[in-house]
C-alpha cells in the first residue's frame, strides 16, 4: 500500500497535466465541495512550498503529546488519565474472561434448549408440577403466616380454630383473586386458556369466598359451634 506522502506526489504529477476545468472537476471528486480548494492548493503549490509543508509535517512528531500533556496538567487531566487507566483494565479484565463467559454462554443456551424441547415433548408432566408447586406454595404461606400470627392471636385470647378457618378462607381467596392469584396462572396454563378468560369464569367464586369469610369473620358458630356441641 502506497504511502500518503507518495499518494500526494503522484497526484501533484497527475494535476499538473490536467487542464483547469479537469483540475476543478477532479479534485472535487476526491475532497468535496468544501475541501477541493485547499486540495488544489498542496496539488499545485509549488515544489518549494510543497517542500516545506512536507517538512514541517514530518518534524511535528512529539507536538501533539506536548500539547496533550499542558492539557492534562491540572485536576481535570488528572481524572481523565484515571478514567483512561480505568477503561484499560476493564478491556483487559474482559479480555481474559471472554472465552470463560462465552462458554458459559453457550452452554447456557444449550441446555435452555433442551429443556424447552423436553418441555414441549412431556406437556403432561409440565402441568402436574406445576399443579404440585402451586400446592406446595399455598402449604408453605400458609405455615409461614399461621406460625407468626398464632403467637398474635394467644396474646388477645382469640380462638384459634376460629382463626385457623378465617386465614384458610382468606388464603384460598387470595390464591383465585386477579391479578396476584397464583392458581389463576397454574389454572390457566393446565386449561389451555388464557388468564383474562379464566378472570371472568371465577369472579362468582371469589365474591363467595368474601361472603363466607363474613360470616365466619362476624358468626363465630358457623366455625367452632360443632366443636363446643361435642364437647
Amino acid at each position: 500500500m502506497k504511502s500518503f506522502g507518495s499518494t500526494i506526489e503522484e497526484l501533484r504529477g497527475y494535476f499538473e497535466q490536467m487542464t483547469e476545468a479537469e483540475r476543478v472537476a477532479n479534485a472535487m471528486n476526491i475532497a468535496g465541495a468544501y475541501g477541493y480548494n485547499g486540495l488544489l492548493g498542496i496539488l499545485l503549490s509549488a515544489d518549494e512550498d510543497y517542500n516545506k509543508l512536507t517538512d514541517s509535517i514530518n518534524n511535528c512528531s512529539g507536538a501533539a503529546e506536548r500539547m496533550a500533556k499542558i492539557k492534562l496538567d491540572n485536576l481535570q487531566g488528572d481524572i481523565t488519565l484515571a478514567q483512561s487507566a480505568a477503561d484499560a483494565l476493564k478491556i483487559s479484565v474482559g479480555e481474559q474472561f471472554l472465552p470463560m463467559m462465552r462458554l458459559v454462554y453457550q452452554e447456557g443456551t444449550e441446555l435452555l434448549g433442551q429443556m424447552d424441547n423436553w418441555v414441549q415433548a412431556n406437556p403432561g408432566l409440565v402441568k402436574a408440577g406445576a399443579a404440585f408447586v402451586s400446592i406446595m406454595g399455598s402449604a408453605a404461606v400458609s405455615v409461614t403466616g399461621v406460625s407468626a400470627a398464632v403467637r398474635i392471636l394467644q396474646a388477645l385470647n382469640v380462638d384459634l380454630v376460629q382463626a385457623g378457618v378465617f386465614i384458610t378462607v382468606n388464603i384460598a381467596i387470595g390464591l383465585i383473586t386477579p391479578p396476584i392469584g397464583i392458581n389463576l396462572y397454574v389454572g390457566a396454563g393446565i386449561a389451555g386458556v388464557t388468564v383474562s378468560s379464566l378472570v371472568k369464569k371465577v369472579i362468582p367464586f371469589v365474591l363467595g369466598g368474601i361472603i363466607v369469610l363474613l360470616l365466619l369473620t362476624f358468626v363465630p358458630q358457623l366455625s367452632v359451634g360443632i366443636l363446643h356441641l361435642a364437647g
